[in-house]
């Protein structure tokens, strides 16, 4: 407990330095180094005529578009490095600093250290291992969002095999990354071998000690970090009597309260890390005497304050308005049989906003409405849409949730909407065997109807949604992406997989007048979450959920509410505050 101490007096005499440095680091890392990557990754993607990302395997990218792959791992491969840089500096820098030894001259000597690949391990262990912890541990508001996608985890829920071997390797890297994390800071600090470092007295039972210290202190500046955020979610709350617009401010600075103290307090938790390191000071001694320059440290503050702030305006807008409800392939609650006119009939009942389908190209280069590229789980034939013509395809019969219905053309489905007034989102399935000129046949044979039905298009072909712009810019498209990866393309808006949501990527489209949905949300909570959060559609397998869901978040949408949604935690805040359970 003294050692903890010592470390959280010494973090708060000298938070300047400290935060100054790191801040610095943040500032390369965001400001130059993330946008470089996001440009690579849109670039490649573009210049590959492929999906930002899709459901693509590797051999499938290897065998059309090798180029993009090998570039795409290469970017993969630079990321690491630099992340493995950026670590090292961070943690040479701390020690530097604690001995009130720094330079930038001593900071950037021996950078080809960071490219060991005994140390690139280790960083990458310990990243894997603190990623969702350090998620989870802080309520942090980030500019960029790194999350484990819930369309991998929905995924290996389904294989338990595969979810099992997932949380075993989790587990070992785990008590790996945290039995060694003494040794990364070693590592760093005396820049010496992993050998070097396990032989080192600290290693073994007392490098455990250590790091159970350095948990000790990351968990009382966590429990600071939720006193902060719920101290002023609850006085923002009851703030709500007040005008709009004063509110609003209030809001703002509030916000830019917790993402500031969120860095304050995940800087105080890295420097109680490092540390907590035990070691003598020999190699040090002599290094002439010097601290952190505090005019460095001040701007770098200075920069990160003006950015929270621009951040918090931009991402909690004065205006909100409601999300449209989605109902994902024409179905809710498993009440019907997907992309089919009986599901549509039944849900078109319960009045969504838009009903989203997919449709595919038939042998005779017509469409038919199928999400599957194989008609096989439906309909038990083991063939693929495009290898037969539409008036096969309409003779066959497809099976679920106990329902069976005959699969339907494009031409059918759209006088069915046309004929109830029922908007549709559209997901056109691309694949190699299309024909050459199959968005300029869709746009030919729908463009016009599409456009009177106030429809909306997607699909997860990047370059099929910009063609279809090109072919038709008065259609509103949007790409689907199950990563954010790259940079909104412009004129496009973008559905994304709904744990992908960050407040600067909506903030980011909405500036550009691009559209946000999100998709395929059928919890409650998330529903609301989204919601506040400002998109601009939520699809959904439970259009009743969602209805209810709606309706609360037009009840409470004060800024209290919003702000707590974009939290990791957001609707235990908002329940928190309003005392709703």
């Amino acid at each position: 407990m003294e050692k903890i101490k010592a470390n959280l007096t010494e973090y708060r005499d000298h938070w300047l330095s400290y935060g100054g440095f790191l801040l610095t680091i943040v500032l390369i890392d965001q400001v130059i180094v993330g946008p470089l990557f996001k440009l690579i990754m849109t670039s490649l993607s573009q210049q590959g005529q492929v999906p930002v990302v899709s459901k693509l395997t590797a051999m499938e990218l290897l065998a059309s578009h090798p180029l993009v792959l090998l570039g795409s791992l290469g970017s993969l491969c630079l990321w690491l490095i630099w992340l493995s840089t950026i670590w090292g500096l961070a943690i040479y820098g701390i020690i530097l600093i604690g001995q009130r030894r720094f330079a930038w001259s001593v900071l950037l000597k021996n950078m080809s250290f960071w490219l060991r690949p005994d140390w690139v391990m280790m960083v990458l262990i310990n990243f894997l291992w603190l990623m969702p912890l350090g998620q989870g541990l802080f309520c942090a508001l980030r500019w960029g969002h790194l999350n484990y996608p819930a369309l991998m985890l929905d995924f290996l829920t389904r294989k338990t095999w595969l979810l099992i071997i997932v949380v075993l390797f989790y587990l070992a890297v785990l008590t790996i990354g945290f039995l060694t994390l003494p040794d990364l800071v070693a590592m760093a600090a005396d820049q010496i071998t992993l050998k070097q470092a396990r032989q080192n007295p600290n290693a073994g039972w007392q490098g455990l000690a250590n790091a159970l210290s350095t948990l000790g202190g990351v968990l009382i500046l966590s429990l600071l970090g939720w006193g902060l955020n719920y101290l002023l979610l609850l006085i923002l709350n009851g703030l709500e009597i007040f005008p709009g617009k004063w509110v609003w401010g209030i809001a703002i600075i509030f916000r830019s309260l917790m993402l500031g103290g969120s860095f304050w307090l995940l800087i105080g938790a890295l420097v109680v890390m490092v540390l907590s390191r035990q070691s003598s000071d020999e190699r040090f001694k002599d290094l002439p005497a010097a601290d952190f320059p505090l005019w460095l440290g001040r701007g770098s503050w200075l920069m990160i304050a003006v950015l929270i702030l621009m951040t918090s305006i931009v991402s909690l807008p004065v205006a909100w308005h409601q999300p449209v409800a989605i109902s994902h392939r024409g179905v809710t609650q498993k009440d019907g049989v997907q992309n089919t006119l009986p599901a549509a009939e039944k849900t078109r009942r319960l009045h969504p906003d838009y009903i989203e389908i997919d449709v595919h190209e038939t042998a005779d280069q017509k469409f038919v409405v199928m999400h599957d590229e194989n008609l096989r789980q439906l309909t038990g034939i083991n063939r693929k849409p495009r290898q037969l013509t539409l008036k096969q395809l309409q003779g066959l019969a497809a099976d679920e949730n106990g329902h069976r219905a005959h699969l339907v053309s494009f031409d059918q489905y759209l006088e069915f909407a046309q004929k109830h007034r029922q908007k549709l989102l559209v997901e056109i399935k691309t694949t190699p065997a299309d024909s050459p000129r199959m968005l300029q046949h869709f746009n030919q044979r729908y463009g016009r109807r599409l456009q009177e039905n106030h429809a909306w298009l997607h699909s997860m072909n990047l370059y099929a949604v910009q063609k279809l712009h090109r072919l038709n810019p008065k259609l509103a498209v949007m790409a689907i992406q199950p990563y954010v990866l790259g940079w909104p393309s412009r004129y496009v808006g973008w559905n994304v997989e709904y744990s992908m949501l960050n407040p600067l990527l909506i903030a980011q489209l909405h500036f550009k007048h691009q559209p946000i949905c999100v998709w395929t949300v059928d919890d409650p909570d998330t529903m609301r979450q989204a919601a506040l959060m400002g998109v601009d559609g939520i699809v959904t397998d439970n259009l009743k959920a969602l209805d209810i869901a709606l309706k609360d978040t037009e009840r409470h949408h004060d800024y209290a509410s919003r702000l707590a949604a974009q939290l990791s935690v957001a609707y235990n805040w908002h329940n928190l505050i309003n005392g709703r359970r």
